[in-house]
């Protein structure tokens, strides 16, 4: 072999360990291996979502790419750290040679020799060549990367199913709120104002914001697809931004909760989006989404702007559109509709609609003892949590 190959060895292995490294200990970005994975797998979920004609299947298969974007990180990591090593043994010709009859090892023996030094302590029956001083410290490095990468790999993905099931259980507890932006806002009016939409909310703006740098540590998660729509968190977000848009521009001012509380969801929900524009770009023919509708918020008594001077603050609303716009992309990036946005209910709306307002939610929510538990082992692990 040549220099050449040594010198391709050490590159691939330092450009995997940077990527294994920015990946899994760094909070703020991802290695560009890993970003490149987990764009190519969005783009294949794009394609089964706009081509599939079965719903059915376009959601299993998505549930399926979604777990594989994990895997693969993981396998293409092992891989190119398998792949450099073997170069670097493959420097010189002899560098490897058989136990028995001192035999130089051939290539399909090296890629043997460096899977064991990386996995085993091997069979003793291919070792470094003792007059090279250097592949015998190689293969020390050699094993301890491989017991490096299996133990950081191992923690990695059970930190990231750990921050999956806890997504789940922030879109479950968005759900409770009521699900869409009218039934949240229904179902928090009393008559006068929306007193009890304050305490709901002040109570997920530390939530969303773990939610959010959750998906900036591991960004493998906004290619996780869920087939229950009701724990599925990126849908109930974007809902969560559209019942604030509401009460930012439909609204009058003295009939809005807190400012503060707002404004924190608010920010909570940019810095979910800045995570998902870091690995996925919003295509160019995304269209906004349509308007909420005002008519059904009107006909419940709530007071609301026209559907024209709505509209023509939207229409002037450049950045809010745009926002509106990447809301949109992320509910669709992750094979869901807007339709799951604005029509999704669930049976307990059904009874809180109307007289009953958010202190029979609320109430509803707190008598639940299962309910307040699983809320209270959230919040202490939430507490614990490094993320």
């Amino acid at each position: 072999m040549t220099v050449l190959t040594g010198v391709i060895g050490i590159i691939i292995v330092i450009f995997t360990l940077q990527d294994v490294i920015l990946t899994t200990l760094s909070i703020r970005t991802s290695g560009p291996i890993t970003k490149v994975l987990i764009r190519a797998i969005g783009e294949l979920r794009h394609l089964v979502r706009t081509t599939a004609r079965s719903q059915w299947f376009a959601h299993h298969v998505m549930r399926f790419l979604g777990l594989l974007s994990l895997i693969m990180t993981i396998v293409v990591w092992f891989a190119l750290i398998w792949t450099g090593f073997t170069f670097l043994f493959s420097w010189l010709d002899d560098a490897v040679i058989s136990d028995s009859d001192g035999r130089p090892a051939d290539i399909g023996e090296l890629i043997y020799y460096t899977g064991f030094c990386l996995f085993t302590v091997g069979m003793g029956d291919l070792r470094p060549n003792p007059k090279y001083k250097i592949f015998e410290i190689l293969t020390t490095v050699c094993s301890g990367v491989g017991y490096l990468l299996v133990s950081v790999a191992s923690t990695y993905v059970f930190m990231a199913v750990q921050a999956a099931a806890a997504s789940r259980v922030f879109g479950s507890k968005l759900s409770w709120m009521g699900g869409t932006p009218n039934d949240i806002l229904i179902c928090s009016w009393n008559g006068e104002s929306f007193d009890g939409l304050e305490n709901l909310l002040s109570g997920q703006v530390r939530r969303l914001c773990h939610e959010a740098q959750k998906h900036k540590v591991f960004p493998v998660l906004f290619n996780n697809h869920n087939l229950e729509i009701m724990s599925f968190a990126p849908p109930r977000i974007a809902a969560l931004d559209e019942t604030l848009t509401i009460l930012f521009w439909a609204i009058p001012p003295e009939m809005r909760p807190d400012h503060l509380t707002l404004a924190s969801i608010r920010n909570g929900v940019t810095l979910y989006l800045e995570a998902f524009n870091r690995h996925h770009a919003v295509r160019n023919n995304v269209m906004p989404p349509p308007l909420p509708d005002l008519d059904e918020l009107r006909r419940c008594g709530i007071p609301v702007k026209s559907n024209e001077e709505f509209a023509e603050i939207m229409r002037q609303n450049q950045a809010l559109t745009l926002r509106r716009i990447k809301l949109k992309a992320l509910v669709e990036s992750t094979g869901r509709e807007w339709a799951d946005v604005l029509h999704w209910k669930i049976d307990l709306i059904a009874g809180l609609k109307g007289e009953l307002g958010s202190g029979a939610m609320v109430k509803a929510m707190t008598d639940d003892e299962a309910f307040v538990e699983t809320v209270r082992e959230e919040e202490e692990e939430e507490a614990e949590s490094p993320v």
